[in-house]
């Protein structure tokens, strides 16, 4: 995947937390992901998997 692409998602997921006021805590235990990978993916410094989880 393009790096551009990648990275853009993170942003994305970020505005979207933050419009629906939801913390980065509540984000990770909803997702059933760490608050540290949650923030590393805001930040582009991790990237999520797209693929759907079949």
């Amino acid at each position: 995947m393009d790096a551009a692409k990648e990275v853009s998602v993170g942003k994305k997921i970020k505005q979207l937390r933050e419009f629906q006021n939801i913390t980065v805590e509540e984000l990770a235990e909803r997702a059933g992901l760490s608050t540290e990978l949650v923030e590393q993916i805001e930040n582009a410094q991790a990237y999520p998997s797209l693929a759907p989880p079949y």
